[in-house]
This record gives structure tokens, C-alpha cells and sequence, in this order.
């Protein structure tokens, strides 16, 4: 579990998580019983000592599988990772409004944004994302083996720079004389 903490003590965003107390596993098991889940002892961690967390800026997960190319080309950029404290990621809030639209198999655990999720596996707690505009049968994609192979996969990707100097704009001569004589109700 030490390889766990360290990586989400990394990754997680601690200026923006929820105030915490200590929760104990009986209290954990106590809300897998009441959703008919079980969950493995690295999540288990997580829940106990996180949750409710957004990641960092800049961390990005990167999946261990290949992918489709449509969704290899997108950008993985988990928010946040649902916990058990009150307030926003809460995840027995995401538990009771998600289960409906999720394929029974699956739970979610964190945030994609946009309306997808990534996803546990409730028998063999693999980790899936979710993409709530596909197809049906196209809707989720296997990306990691469990849990702390999810985690350990969250990679910091240096910001882009961009070079002002070298940008240029070029605008049609129609547009041109129209901001040209729309500037000139100011000039005066």
C-alpha cells in the first residue's frame, strides 16, 4: 500500500479536499452492504485515508491497455475521485444517481468529466471508463487491472507553451472592412 499513498499524496489536490475524519473499514463495509458491493483492500485504503479528492492540474492518467482510436486520441483528464465524505464526489451520491444509466456490472469511482466516468468492476474490480454517448456495447473500455494500477498510472504532463509572437491572424477582406468600420464609431 505504501507505492498507493505515495502516488496519491502526488496526485491529489489537497488544497481543495474536504475537511476528513477517520473512517474505519466497518464503517467502508457498511456502505459496500447497503449498495451490494464489495470492495478490495487498495480501494478500501483510499476510502479510509482519502476521498472526495480532484486531482491536481496537469496530471493526466494514461491507460495501460490499448485503446480504440477514437479514444486513444482523447485527452484523460480525471477531475476527481469520489469519496465518502459530505459534500461534491461523494460517491454514495454517485452510487444512487448513476446506477440507472451504468451497465450492471459497474460502479462508479471517479469523474471523467463531461458526463463519462471511470468505472469499477464489482466482481473482479477491474477499472473501466465510461462513455455515456456511445453505443451500447461500445460504451466502456477496460484501462486498468485494479485499482492501484488506475492510481499509480496518473502521469504529470508538462503544459504546453505557446510562442504569442508566432501567432498569426489573417482575416478575410470582407471582415477586415467590416471591424475596420465598426472601429471607426470609437475613433471619434
Amino acid at each position: 500500500m505504501n507505492k498507493l499513498k505515495l502516488k496519491l499524496e502526488e496526485i491529489i489536490d489537497f488544497e481543495l479536499s474536504p475537511s476528513r475524519i477517520l473512517l474505519t473499514k466497518n464503517d467502508i463495509q457498511d456502505v459496500a452492504k447497503r449498495y451490494k458491493l464489495t470492495f478490495p483492500e487498495n480501494y478500501i485504503f483510499y476510502l479510509q485515508f482519502f476521498g472526495n479528492d480532484y486531482v491536481k492540474d496537469n496530471y493526466v492518467f494514461t491507460p495501460i491497455i490499448e485503446l480504440p482510436k477514437h479514444i486513444r486520441d482523447s485527452h484523460f483528464d480525471i477531475s476527481a475521485i469520489f469519496g465518502l465524505y459530505d459534500g461534491v464526489n461523494n460517491l454514495e451520491i454517485e452510487l444512487k444517481t448513476k446506477r440507472e444509466f451504468l451497465p450492471v456490472n459497474l460502479f462508479p469511482i471517479a469523474d471523467f468529466g463531461g458526463g463519462d466516468l471511470v468505472c469499477m468492476d464489482k466482481e473482479n474490480y477491474k477499472i473501466y471508463l465510461w462513455f455515456h454517448e456511445e453505443n451500447e456495447g461500445e460504451d466502456v473500455c477496460l484501462v486498468a487491472e485494479n485499482f492501484e494500477d488506475f492510481i499509480i498510472n496518473f502521469n504529470f504532463e508538462k503544459p504546453k507553451q505557446f510562442d504569442l509572437d508566432s501567432i498569426q491572424l489573417h482575416f478575410s477582406p470582407e471582415l477586415d472592412m467590416a471591424l475596420k468600420k465598426a472601429a471607426e464609431k470609437y475613433e471619434r
